[in-house]
């Protein structure tokens, strides 16, 4: 053997006693790390100049219920959508889907909806139309929202339809609001602030109850003097972190060496929750020397191709 990659979780204590021994016997040492990639923290994607104001802005909160949890292959059962104007819900959209193939029973126990209760109901091609008709021009906000908007754009795709616009993340939202909490599950964080999840996995149920906790949380923000789409991403602080992958970085120079240990290190000291993460934007500022790898089952990679991931995104 000439030479040796080396990594552990999160940090570089081994380095020293590495390189000693590995210039012992005469191996080439490739120092790295096997680090917590932290998925950038935006609470509305396609944000970007949007000024629209947080109080006058209707928004339309969406919960699917679907045959799984594959978004590209699993199909829609239910919708539930309501649109939040200021702090009341003004509108509801509530309806079953029929996805033309029976439920497993998995799905039944979580839901409560069985394929009796979607026989006879019509399909996606009537209902998801609909939907965009109640959206209209809003943004869209869920619990979660990349699995929700993902299964719309997957149906859409089916339909040859599209919709774009802001996605607003309740999850990272409450992240940021409420980073003392030690959950942030929807029903966590409506008994946190007193709202009634009664039927939790019944779509409609849901999207009220993240509606609810979408004002509270909106009227938070203007307090601190957030006015736009736009101010959420760029005026709240890092808060909880519990989505990341892990990613296997290697110095490929000594360029890459230093850049390795000063990524550890600002991970280790400025973004420590419950483990030491490297938000993706640091990451792409101090990667230059730096080969990347997409790590074990717990990789972005691993993960998207688990959940069924659309190529194209």
């Amino acid at each position: 053997m000439t030479s040796a990659a080396i990594t552990d979780h999160g940090v570089v204590q081994a380095f020293p006693e590495a390189f000693s021994a590995a210039k012992k016997h005469g191996i080439k040492l490739i120092p790295g790390v096997e680090g917590y990639l932290a998925e950038d923290q935006q609470i509305v994607r396609s944000a970007r100049e949007d000024l629209r104001p947080i109080a006058d802005t209707p928004v339309v909160v969406l919960d699917f219920e679907t045959t799984g949890l594959n978004t590209r292959l699993d199909r829609v059962i239910e919708i539930g959508a309501v649109r939040l104007e200021g702090d009341r819900v003004t509108d509801t959209l509530s309806l079953l889907v029929n996805p033309g193939q029976p439920l497993r029973q998995r799905i039944v126990e979580i839901t409560g909806i069985t394929d009796s209760m979607l026989a006879g109901q019509e399909t996606a091609e009537t209902a998801i139309p609909k939907l965009l008709d109640f959206i209209g021009d809003c943004p869209i906000a869920a619990h979660n929202s990349a699995f929700d908007a993902a299964v719309l754009q997957s149906e859409l795709k089916r339909l040859g339809l599209r919709w774009e616009g802001p996605v607003l993340d309740t999850l990272t939202m409450a992240r940021k609001v409420y980073p003392e909490e030690r959950s942030h599950k929807l029903g966590s964080l409506c008994k946190h602030v007193g709202i009634s999840l009664k039927n939790a996995h019944r779509a409609v149920h849901d999207a009220t109850a993240t509606a609810q906790l979408l004002a509270r949380m909106a009227d938070i923000c203007r307090g601190q003097g957030l006015r736009t789409l736009q101010d959420l991403n760029d005026g709240l602080p890092l808060g909880a972190i519990v989505d990341n992958y892990h990613i296997i970085l290697l110095a490929a120079t000594q360029e890459g060496l230093v850049n390795l240990n000063r990524l550890v290190s600002i991970s280790n000291l400025e973004y420590f929750r419950r483990r030491p993460h490297m938000p993706k934007e640091l990451f792409q500022k101090h990667r230059s020397g730096l080969i990347v790898g997409s790590a074990c089952e717990a990789g972005e990679l691993f993960r998207a191709v688990r959940a069924g991931a659309d190529r194209d995104r």
